[in-house]
């Protein structure tokens, strides 16, 4: 939309976008810094929302003038609007019961949660992709082709959206060794995984880093990425290989 601010009043256009940017900054501020604030924006808003949603979209359903011309149901009647406006809810609401441990917060096996609502977010994505590849190639055959979303927005979608859709998974699954091991330890109660910096080593902006996956205090995988990240997900790997052997 920012390539879109012409005419006469572009510059209230571009005014607008700064204070709408400004207050979704600042209201994530406010929801992450309180529990007040986050209960307010990701249970409270997100709540009358969803009565919102179901109201406008049921009677839109009906016919209902004043729905059906609604900019809600015109512009956000895909699935793909509700599956990330929902998952990203569901994701904020989980961190919020991990960081004030409130109820199944509070349990070892719900720490897994993070890497769950990052597998979701990637299964909506890779649908997206899939549907944009059927619509493309029914469209335009094997090419690919324009078509025309429920939105009225055209996209081009062809073979390409299927290989993309299929290394988003992969990278999933070639990320998710964390996760994996998690659920293994998990199994037997009393077991509690953590990961600590054995060394790093190289200048700044290349920074190596040596990490250690340990089971009830006792090393059980090591190994080394460009970042802690890729590091932990190396030693869980290695614990893994370990176990299997």
């Amino acid at each position: 939309m920012l390539f879109q601010i012409y005419g006469d009043t572009a510059l209230w256009q571009l005014l607008g976008w700064a204070l709408v940017f400004t207050g979704l900054v600042l209201a994530n501020e406010i929801a992450r810094r309180s529990k007040a604030g986050g209960i307010f924006f990701f249970l409270v808003l997100p709540a009358a929302l969803s009565v919102y949603f179901i109201v406008i979209n049921v009677a839109a359903a009906k016919g209902v003038d004043w729905a059906v011309n609604n900019d809600t149901v015109v512009h956000m009647n895909s699935w793909f609007h509700y599956a990330k406006l929902y998952a990203a809810t569901a994701g904020c609401i989980g961190f919020m019961m991990l960081k004030y441990k409130w109820s199944i917060g509070k349990t070892q096996w719900f720490k897994v949660f993070p890497f769950v609502i990052v597998a979701i977010n990637i299964l909506i994505a890779v649908a997206s992709d899939f549907e944009s590849a059927i619509k493309g190639i029914s469209a335009g055959g094997a090419a690919g082709g324009w078509w025309l979303s429920s939105e009225n927005v055209w996209l081009f979608g062809g073979w390409w959206n299927i290989l993309n859709g299929l290394a988003e998974g992969e990278i999933h699954h070639v990320e998710d060794y964390k996760t994996e091991l998690q659920e293994r330890v998990q199994r037997r109660a009393g077991q509690t995984l953590s990961y600590t910096v054995c060394a790093e080593s190289g200048p700044d902006h290349n920074k190596t880093f040596t990490m250690a996956v340990l089971l009830n205090g006792s090393e059980i995988g090591r190994g080394t990425g460009r970042t802690k990240k890729e590091a932990e997900q190396s030693a869980a790997r290695c614990a893994l290989e370990q176990m299997t052997q």
